[in-house]
């Protein structure tokens, strides 16, 4: 891993503590949390374990406002401190940023959260297909449903398999005394059966049997065609151009990092890994990173803003 700061601690986007001091860097990445504010502002929450065995606890809080100090002596109240507490092997830290530029700049991850206008002016939003995030909630709710309806079967099918076993070794062994059963009896009608007359004649036991028509010469030949143009109609939602879009109204995110995201102002468009919980949260995919980001649009509701 490389390191991402000389001096110590760096409170990634993810939240993961990054400890560079002494060569040793312990990290247990969660999905943290990002508040995106209607200001602009930025507020990263996180959460992480740290093993006493490897870093001291009690010079972290040195740590985080060296780092965050020596951040702010050359960019003036960037960063601000909101809560650091330990509890057990546990650190809790907020930092809020000023802007996205300041957050990305201290953790070396990009993240973007500006004017919308102002990012499809840098080019941020070409090539990007939007979805709704009403289509989005709708999407992730479905999915939990078939979650739910997939564990719930194959709980039912496991209990079946286990009846049906059950059911099928009575099942065997009722057959295997009925056939015992049914042997003995024949074994006692073969014994006292007359012997039948030799040179029987079978005269009159086989009839003509007369040609049956060919019924399948030129079968098929109905209703060929009437598959020929089948499955050329597809489905599927078109996605959102920007064209169509207020921009002047809307903020616009990307971001690089798995994260609970929480927003002020409502979700109204996302693209690329991301779960939609509602339309002031959701969360990104583990599979995101620079090369396949997610972006998401907020509606300020004020044009211009």
């Amino acid at each position: 891993m490389r390191k991402r700061r000389s001096t110590a601690l760096a409170a990634a986007l993810t939240g993961a503590f990054l400890l560079t001091a002494c060569g040793i860097i312990k990290t247990y990445p969660q999905v943290n949390t990002a508040r995106f504010r209607s200001d602009l502002r930025l507020t990263m929450i996180s959460a992480e374990s740290m093993d006493r065995e490897y870093y001291d606890l009690d010079q972290l809080e040195t740590v985080i406002l060296d780092s965050v100090n020596q951040y702010n002596e050359k960019n003036p109240d960037a960063i601000s401190i909101d809560y650091y507490h330990v509890e057990g092997e546990t650190a809790t830290l907020i930092l809020t940023y000023q802007n996205a530029d300041h957050c990305t700049a201290f953790n070396e991850q990009p993240v973007v959260y500006c004017p919308a206008r102002e990012a499809m002016e840098k080019g941020q939003m070409d090539g990007v297909e939007w979805i709704s995030a009403d289509t989005a909630i709708e999407k992730a709710a479905r999915a939990e449903t078939a979650a739910a309806s997939t564990a719930a079967a194959a709980e039912e099918t496991a209990e079946a398999g286990i009846t049906a076993a059950a059911e099928k070794a009575e099942e065997t062994e009722k057959a295997e005394e009925t056939e015992k059963a049914e042997e003995t009896g024949d074994a006692g009608r073969t014994a006292a059966a007359p012997a039948e007359p030799e040179g029987a004649a079978d005269t009159g036991k086989t009839a003509a049997v007369p040609a049956e028509p060919d019924k399948e010469a030129g079968a098929g030949a109905a209703g060929a065609g009437s598959t020929e143009n089948a499955g050329g109609a597809g489905t599927g939602a078109v996605a959102a151009g920007t064209s169509s879009m207020d921009l002047s109204a809307m903020r616009f995110i990307m971001l690089t990092e798995s994260l609970h995201v929480e927003t002020e102002d409502p979700i109204v468009y996302v693209s690329g890994p991301v779960t939609v919980t509602d339309p002031h949260s959701c969360v990104t995919g583990e599979e995101i990173d620079e090369d396949d980001p997610v972006y998401i649009l907020l509606d300020t509701g004020k044009t211009g803003k």
